[in-house]
């Protein structure tokens, strides 16, 4: 296996690759696709244009529902802030 060899990875945006001891040696070169990263910047735009509505359209890919479930989850927390 990989076990205990350092990985880096330039385009490995999943959120479930951070902070887990499962992956002690992984590492990348791009933000997460969480509230730090593209996903947040993305809820933290639309916000700032005065978006109170989204509509989430995505594929059948792990990348895609991963993301767009974060993008959910990061529009409701922020929408519950607001009330």
């Amino acid at each position: 296996g990989l076990e205990r060899i350092p990985q880096v990875s330039p385009t490995s945006t999943s959120a479930k690759l951070s902070g887990t001891g499962e992956y002690r040696y992984f590492s990348r070169t791009v933000a997460p696709d969480d509230g730090s990263g593209q996903v947040g910047a993305m809820v933290a735009m639309l916000r700032s244009l005065g978006w109170n509505r989204v509509s989430i359209l995505t594929t059948d890919t792990a990348y895609s529902k991963d993301f767009a479930n974060e993008f959910r989850r990061l529009w409701l927390v922020r929408e519950e802030g607001d009330k």
